[in-house]
């Protein structure tokens, strides 16, 4: 378990807090089920590990292993389930939508 601190918030009421519920300190680029917990300024970068991710699982995938209607349906369930949760909770960006069409 973790714990998220304002920048306000005194350097030694952090430690005093963590300490006595036994939580570490949550840093502001900490992800919670694949997505991140807090969003910059720079919505398009903070998005790019989703892009990312998908065109890794992909090319980690090799293609002379499944018939080509296997590979289809890999292709299919993998690029939808990985995108699922986050697409639900956040409102993404038209860019990062077209690049996860474009993978």
């Amino acid at each position: 378990m973790s714990i998220f601190f304002s920048n306000n918030t005194h350097r030694r009421i952090r430690i005093r807090i963590a300490s006595k519920f036994g939580v570490s300190f949550m840093k502001r680029g900490d992800k919670y089920l694949g997505g991140p917990l807090f969003l910059g300024r720079a919505k398009t970068v903070e998005w790019n590990y989703l892009v990312d991710r998908l065109k890794m699982r992909l090319s980690n995938w090799k293609k002379k292993t499944l018939s080509h209607v296997g590979r289809s349906v890999f292709i299919t369930t993998t690029l939808q389930a990985l995108p699922q949760y986050i697409m639900q909770t956040y409102l993404l960006l038209a860019t990062i939508c077209n690049e996860l069409n474009n993978v």
